[in-house]
């Protein structure tokens, strides 16, 4: 994992922004206040969202592949998985 910080200061405040590199994203949040530690802590709790919304999306990838990979075990070898269900071979 990658970070970056950077801090600039202008003449209408400051202005930070954050990186942060992940193997399938990239993170970014950008801030401009008057104050700078209002500023960092906006930054901050953007971060902290996008995060926690890139590690659920990754904990309920797992599961659902490991759902499918247990029914998949589960039933017979003449059953067929399509994407939006099971479907039986029937007649044959």
């Amino acid at each position: 994992m990658e970070k970056q910080l950077c801090i600039i200061e202008k003449d209408h405040g400051f202005r930070p922004s954050a990186r942060c590199v992940f193997p399938k994203k990239n993170l970014y949040s950008v801030a401009q206040r008057e104050n700078l530690k209002l500023a960092i802590c906006e930054v901050k709790d953007k971060l902290q969202r996008e995060l926690k919304q890139y590690k659920e999306k990754l904990i309920t990838q797992t599961r659902k592949r490991t759902k499918v990979l247990k029914k998949e075990l589960k039933l017979s070898s003449l059953a067929r998985f399509w994407r939006k269900g099971r479907i039986r071979e029937e007649g044959i």
